[in-house]
């Protein structure tokens, strides 16, 4: 019984002072006592206020300022309890030039932004996390006060998914060379207000998804003609918008060179026990459904179906939208769909 309760002890003593030594990793610092010599440091957390001051006197201390300067030890930057200035940039002076904070961290791999509030008092985040290579995780729809990303994620090879909440990124040049370089990069969500700007794209050869559903507008913002230099084929991204703006993206010249695909395309109609699904190129009736007709966008009548029991295809329909209307336990019911 002794020996169990040593070792029982001897346990908790080594598990208590693993937790010390993971909060001793942490290094705390608030914005009114910025250390210097942080460039050691690996894990950072950001307390008090801050602004472009600080964030320069910061960046003087991971080293980063400094022309081809390199920090490879930092890996995680949380700023969840930072108070952030109004109008406070990620893009300082340093030396004879101006550079992003982070800029060539090779290390960092994850970022915690400030809270909502906070997070929305940020304007300029030029070259932030520029050649940050192992970068894979950040979150900037709060960042609802940015003017630029312009180099922002230059570099990024490992960053997956970017969610955007600025709508201030109407300049020409906001977005210019903003996710050049981000191979890993699959998917990115915008805000409803944007301008594009050159090479923003370039390079990003696994991206898969563009979600543009918060877009409202009756105009499109151009598209630049090396916005997605370096991807062979446009067709493999899918670029999602409401359904009031589908029509006029698959209209555009431009924009319809990517997937153009209307939110929540494959549509469902659940009537009682029956659901039905116009996906994927054919009917899928769980239960049976009759008097199946479909209309293309004009109202032209192009195809009847007398009865749907389990699946039917739909081959031969051109690519486009079209209505549904059929019957289901004994109600008629009528749906949108798109056929690729």
């Amino acid at each position: 019984m002794k020996r169990f309760f040593t070792i029982l002890m001897l346990s908790v003593l080594a598990l208590t002072n693993n937790a010390l030594f993971a909060q001793e990793n942490v290094t705390v610092v608030d914005g009114d006592d910025i250390p210097g010599g942080l460039s050691k440091a690996t894990d950072i957390k950001l307390t008090g206020t801050w602004n472009t001051d600080k964030f320069q006197e910061f960046a003087i201390s991971l080293g980063t300022t400094g022309f081809g300067a390199t920090n490879k030890n930092l890996a995680t930057v949380d700023m969840s309890e930072a108070v952030i200035e109004e109008g406070s940039k990620l893009y300082v002076s340093g030396g004879f030039s101006s550079n992003g904070v982070f800029v060539n961290c090779k290390s960092l791999t994850k970022v915690v932004m400030p809270a909502a509030a906070e997070a929305a008092k940020f304007s300029d985040f030029t070259n932030a996390f520029m050649n940050c290579d192992k970068l894979e995780e950040i979150d900037l729809s709060n960042c609802s006060g940015l003017t630029t990303i312009n180099n922002a994620f230059y570099g990024c090879a490992s960053l997956k998914e970017i969610n955007i909440g600025s709508e201030n990124l109407s300049k020409s040049s906001s977005l210019a060379n903003s996710f050049e370089g981000c191979a890993a990069l699959t998917k990115v969500t915008l805000p409803a207000t944007i301008t594009f700007a050159t090479k923003t794209f370039k390079d990003c050869t696994s991206l898969a998804e563009i979600d543009w559903t918060s877009f409202t507008g009756t105009e499109i913002p151009a598209l630049y003609y090396d916005m997605f230099d370096g991807i062979s084929d446009l067709k493999a991204i899918k670029l999602i918008v409401n359904s009031d703006a589908y029509e006029l993206f698959l209209a555009n010249e431009q924009w319809s060179k990517l997937d153009v695909q209307e939110a929540a395309s494959s549509s469902v109609a659940a009537i009682g026990k029956a659901a039905v699904f116009f996906a994927d190129g054919q009917i899928t009736a769980t239960s049976p459904i009759s008097n199946v007709r479909i209309y293309n966008i004009g109202g032209i009548l192009v195809k009847s179906i007398q009865n749907v029991a389990g699946s039917y295809s739909l081959n031969g329909l051109n690519p486009g939208v079209y209505v549904a209307s059929f019957v289901a336990d004994g109600q008629t019911k009528a749906v949108r769909f798109i056929v690729r």
